[in-house]
């Protein structure tokens, strides 16, 4: 009897235990139950997942775009670094040397000097846009400054007059009647630049070879 009363009651304790177990089920099932399906039960990582799909499309997109307008990507990139070395090494120490050598006053009469006979540029450039009134200021300040400002070397069209500069060249000039830039170009030394505005350059390089042949 002994025997039998102890399995009588081992076999209730198990089963009441196997009844509670049904009745509450365990945490762990439970979230394994909530996140069974993550499309549905967690929607903000999904639209983080959403959000970093789009911003690998977004950059694959652009790289493709940077691709297409950039035929000459691995040029440029050796122009650019041998254009820096070039700056640091050479033009930046040039250019030290010039500001500690030559007095202010000197260097701002050779700049005046340079754009004034840039003047044929800009107003050949400001007529062929139709900017008439651009035209009839660099028209009054190369006077201005070729007579009374000696030569260029002064800039009283600026200083006494308040005439403004009005600087265009041929290829913004291109750009006004709907020429596009072209594909991107580093220029030894220059720097960066686009095939309009190369053809824009050798347009007014040959205008100032016309000038100074007029000017002889």
């Amino acid at each position: 009897m002994g025997h039998l009363y102890l399995l009588l009651t081992i076999a209730i304790f198990t089963f009441q235990g196997c009844a509670t177990k049904e009745m509450t089920p365990a945490p762990e099932i439970q979230h394994t139950k909530t996140n069974s399906n993550p499309l549905q039960k967690n929607p903000s990582e999904n639209k983080k997942t959403e959000n970093q799909i789009d911003e690998f499309e977004d950059e694959f997109s652009q790289k493709e775009t940077d691709d297409m307008i950039d035929p000459l990507s691995g040029y440029n990139r050796i122009m650019t670094s041998f254009n820096d070395k070039a700056m640091v090494y050479i033009f930046n120490p040039i250019s030290e040397a010039y500001a500690y050598v030559v007095p202010q006053p000197v260097r701002l009469s050779v700049s005046n000097f340079i754009d004034n006979i840039e003047f044929p540029i800009r107003f050949t450039n400001n007529l062929l846009q139709g900017k008439f009134q651009n035209s009839v200021d660099e028209l009054e300040r190369f006077l201005v400054n070729s007579t009374v400002g000696i030569g260029g070397l002064m800039d009283p069209a600026t200083e006494h007059m308040q005439i403004p500069v009005h600087d265009e060249d041929f290829g913004q000039t291109l750009g006004h009647y709907g020429v596009g830039p072209g594909f991107h170009v580093v220029l030894p030394f220059i720097g960066p630049s686009n095939v309009r505005d190369i053809v824009g350059s050798s347009i007014d390089g040959y205008m100032r070879h016309l000038w100074s042949m007029l000017k002889i």
